[in-house]
């Protein structure tokens, strides 16, 4: 794939075509960072402030998270998101080191 071309293509499609053969699951990348913040326990209020959005935007965005990964609750998402290393190990840090 020619430099450049990369950020041309959408984030999900870039990465089935860079993973074709793997089981991750294509999530755009808003929905994988909406993801991260509930596996650090951020409630929907919190993530839409972070990202300016409305709430009921992102109930929207878990939905089709949920829908993608074949599951029906928040704590489902997080084990499968992790199963399928959506979300890296070093993420789930709660706190700094001291």
């Amino acid at each position: 794939m020619g430099e450049g071309l990369a950020e041309k293509i959408p984030f999900e499609i870039a990465n089935q075509i860079n993973n074709p053969k793997s089981n991750t699951v294509a999530l755009s990348q808003l929905e994988q960072e909406i993801l991260m913040e509930v596996a650090n326990g951020l409630c929907n209020k919190d993530i839409a402030k972070k990202h300016h959005i409305s709430q009921r935007s992102v109930e929207r965005h878990l939905s089709r998270i949920f829908t993608k990964l074949h599951v029906s609750s928040r704590l489902e998402a997080v084990e499968k998101g992790k199963k399928l290393g959506l979300i890296p190990e070093f993420h789930l840090l709660s706190s700094p080191l001291s």
